[in-house]
């Protein structure tokens, strides 16, 4: 299940971007990780918990955690 939703903040005042859903927010951060650089802030919370638009695309983030 996808029901975990990252969003992240470019800047401090920047307003927050949905980027996707993730299986967990470990995913979710290992995807920050391989995606973006100097985010200023990111969060990561169930779908039941953050407000989402009606019309939201949703989409699906499947990202692989490697454990060496």
């Amino acid at each position: 299940m996808f029901e975990f939703i990252l969003v992240v903040y470019i800047t401090k005042h920047s307003a927050p971007e949905y980027v996707g859903n993730f299986e967990s927010c470990t995913h979710a951060n290992v995807y920050v990780e391989k995606h973006y650089k100097n985010v200023h802030y990111t969060t990561c919370l169930h779908e039941n918990y953050i407000y989402l638009p009606k019309d939201l695309i949703r989409r699906n983030i499947k990202t692989e955690i490697r454990l060496d």
